[in-house]
């Protein structure tokens, strides 16, 4: 309904049948309001025992191709129910106009299309490919049968040894992955079994009957926590998936477990959203980002803390600031201090940097180089904004 004057107001009844999650448009003639209700007063289903809810993702007021609604304030009834995917990253009325939808920014018609069309050109130059890689392979088979035919004797030798040194690299190769495993548990997993035996020594004092204390309550988060990072370290010792989520959003949701107790930022810049880097990197990069949470939560007693992401072609830049009490100069220069921090950023070969007085918190800078140009994925990624703790 988009009302025109005070107490006024123009009504369209539209019905359709379930669009699933494809866009749904509705155009009327142009006029002049100032607001814009949508109320459902039915739901379609296939048969009366079908569950049924309708949900939007994002709204758009088209005026002449214009989205007007972009960053316009949004109201809910107060029956309204909300369906997001964690509670910590359950949607808000303000992600209705803010451009995103389920999976990253929504695009033009005619933006659409010429990315449609731009595939069509890649898809006829992959297959222009394929052909010239079937001729080539074909011509390659041709001359290796006439190598084989000639060194016969010598391709039998080959045949022997190469099974034998194939199976001797595959060996080396699954001892160093256990080893990396083993290491990877014994870091993150080790760090948050000792968190859970200290919140756990502080539960026993409290007295009982009063119900679930706090000290409990994080017990149950980081016992999960924990789970998850195994689940990490296994996915990021596969070689591929396109399940993956983002290095930036990956660092974010792990912002949003671990900073749950205290007011948080996190902001990143476009570049960073898309940035690739290797498996190897990632996994330096999340051990790094993780046990500089745990330092700050243990011993910084701060109450906000900061996390920037930033990207260019040279290098991926990550910095974790908090309020807390700092760390005095004669602690820092002790081999022990920040040293699984400084053994992450050996690996990484990465520029390290450590701002930090004693009652004025702690600033810590890490600085990743690329070997390349980041990649922008194919797929629309998440956009840079603000998730406030």
């Amino acid at each position: 309904m988009a009302s025109k004057d005070p107490g006024e107001s123009t009504d369209w009844e539209v019905a359709t049948t379930n669009p699933g999650n494809n866009p749904f448009l509705v155009q009327f003639d142009p006029l002049r309001s100032r607001r814009v209700r949508i109320g459902i007063s039915s739901l379609w289903k296939a048969y009366d025992s079908f569950p049924a809810y309708a949900a939007f993702c994002e709204i758009e007021v088209l005026d002449g191709g214009k989205n007007i609604a972009r960053g316009a304030p949004v109201g809910s009834s107060e029956s309204a129910m909300r369906i997001g995917r964690t509670e910590s990253l359950a949607p808000t009325e303000s992600t209705l106009t803010d451009g995103l939808g389920q999976r990253g920014r929504l695009v033009s018609s005619r933006e659409w299309l010429l990315g449609l069309d731009q595939r069509l050109k890649l898809e006829r130059q992959l297959y222009g490919l394929q052909q010239e890689k079937a001729a080539i392979a074909k011509d390659w088979r041709i001359t290796g049968w006439i190598v084989l035919a000639v060194l016969g004797g010598v391709g039998t030798l080959v045949l022997i040894v190469l099974p034998v040194r194939y199976r001797l690299r595959e060996k080396l190769h699954i001892s160093q992955v256990r080893d990396r495993i083993a290491s990877d548990l014994h870091d993150e997993v080790g760090s948050n079994l000792g968190s859970i035996q200290m919140l756990a020594d502080l539960a026993e004092g409290h007295a009982a009957g009063t119900g679930p204390t706090k000290e409990l309550k994080r017990i149950q988060r980081i016992a999960a926590e924990t789970v998850s990072a195994v689940r990490d370290i296994v996915w990021l010792l596969r070689p591929q998936g396109d399940h993956r989520i983002g290095t930036v959003e990956h660092l974010r949701e792990t912002s949003s477990i671990m900073l749950e107790p205290l007011e948080w930022e996190f902001t990143a810049n476009e570049a960073a959203w898309q940035c690739e880097m290797s498996d190897e990197s990632n996994r330096h990069l999340f051990l790094f980002f993780r046990e500089a949470l745990h330092n700050l939560l243990r011993h910084s007693g701060a109450k906000k803390a900061t996390i920037r992401v930033e990207c260019d072609d040279q290098r991926f830049h990550l910095t974790v600031a908090d309020d807390g009490c700092g760390i005095p100069p004669e602690k820092l220069e002790r081999p022990s201090t920040l040293r699984a921090l400084r053994q992450r950023v050996e690996a990484l070969g990465a520029e390290f940097k450590v701002d930090t007085r004693p009652g004025e918190g702690t600033r810590l800078e890490l600085g990743i180089p690329l070997g390349v140009k980041p990649r922008k994925k194919q797929a629309a990624a998440a956009q840079p904004g603000i998730a406030p703790g």
